[in-house]
């Protein structure tokens, strides 16, 4: 618990699964015992905090914090290979160029 006696969880914001889990739970206890939840998600940020800032920590630590960047392990998880990747991604770029066009094509209104 923490002030106020709401309760808490903490859990690895990094790991969609847990995320979606506590989420439930919590959606859960509110609609049953009507008594609010706080998840506190832990996750850590990849890129400097802010723009022309230079990062102080190793570069080693860096790597080794984006082998469990969450699309990372989802697309892991799931299987996804390089090629399934680029498929999709081809698949998106023609879908946003036909919409580009048809806007292109529209008349200003």
């Amino acid at each position: 618990m923490v002030a106020y006696g709401i309760n808490a969880i903490t859990i690895d914001g990094n790991d969609v699964d847990m995320v979606v889990k506590a989420s439930e739970f919590v959606f859960e206890s509110i609609r049953s015992r009507s008594e609010p939840t706080l998840i506190e998600m832990n996750t850590t940020r990849l890129c400097v905090h802010k723009q022309g800032q230079g990062d102080v920590r190793p570069k080693e630590e860096i790597a080794k914090l984006a082998e469990h960047d969450p699309l990372l392990v989802v697309e892991r998880r799931m299987g996804v290979t390089q090629e399934t990747k680029e498929k999709l991604w081809k698949e998106i770029e023609k879908e946003i160029d036909e919409v580009l066009s048809k806007v292109k094509e529209d008349p200003y209104p």
